[in-house]
């Protein structure tokens, strides 16, 4: 919680002493944004894959034991 105050005082202090630093702010964000959409997509798209992975593996030490 403390870093969410500390960031805009950071902002402020950075067009006074470089513009260069809230660029490379900037940049850092944007490429986070990115970065998690592109993780969130693939977590969206692999979870269903997984669930029925392991769906599939249950049944199949299901009936094993019930032919045995």
């Amino acid at each position: 919680m403390s870093e969410i105050p500390l960031a805009p005082s950071e902002e402020y202090r950075a067009p006074s002493s470089s513009g260069s630093r809230t660029k490379l702010i900037a940049i850092v964000v944007i490429a986070v944004v990115v970065v998690g959409g592109l993780i969130a997509v693939v977590f969206m798209n692999s979870g269903p894959v997984y669930d029925t992975r392991q769906i599939t593996v249950w049944t199949n030490t299901d009936v094993v034991p019930d032919t045995v």
